[in-house]
């Protein structure tokens, strides 16, 4: 195993990995075809925290300084103690038409029968996911990555005052 894009994925994929994944990846031909369609109907269970302070990440603070010019001195910044679970609870009502999207890999807490009952009286349609891949989660690219630079070194003294914000920003995407 080694650690790649944060998440732990096996080194050596054996013959019949490889061949799963190709398999599972067959099943995104979908979104080729309508990405919108594809983004709508696909329900994720992600969440992220929202911390009361963020500062700037060591890229962001990044500047521009000629050969002979010294680094300019930056004091060390944490993000604040105080923090809130931001979770993805939009209502869709569109989805009631059409069938949500839900990716699935093959371990136990997702395939034993009382889970998979509830997909079926939700009649979700299953994408399958190879498990320890990290790219079926649109949250983390596009969603949490928006609100992360939204609220980046902004600063929040109460709980409320960070809901009242993110509401702000769940209603302008």
């Amino acid at each position: 195993m080694k650690k790649l894009s944060a998440r732990w994925v096996p080194r050596f994929l054996t013959v019949d990995h490889k061949r799963d994944r190709v398999t599972i990846s067959k099943h995104l031909e979908i979104f080729q075809c309508n990405p919108d369609e594809f983004l709508g109907r696909f329900i994720t269970v992600d969440e992220t925290w929202i911390h009361y302070f963020t500062p700037e990440t060591k890229k962001q603070s990044k500047q521009w300084t000629s050969p002979s010019e010294p680094a300019p001195k930056k004091a060390k910044t944490v993000k604040s103690v105080g923090k809130v679970m931001a979770t993805l609870k939009k209502k869709r009502p569109h989805l009631a038409k059409k069938k949500v999207l839900f990716p699935q890999d093959n371990t136990r807490v997702y395939t034993c029968p009382a889970p998979m009952a509830k997909v079926n009286e939700f009649h979700y349609e299953l994408l399958p996911h190879q498990a320890y891949s990290p790219d079926l989660a649109p949250c983390d690219y596009f969603l949490f990555l928006n609100l992360k630079k939204w609220f980046g070194r902004k600063r929040f003294t109460t709980r409320e005052q960070l809901i009242l914000i993110r509401c702000i920003f769940n209603n302008n995407q």
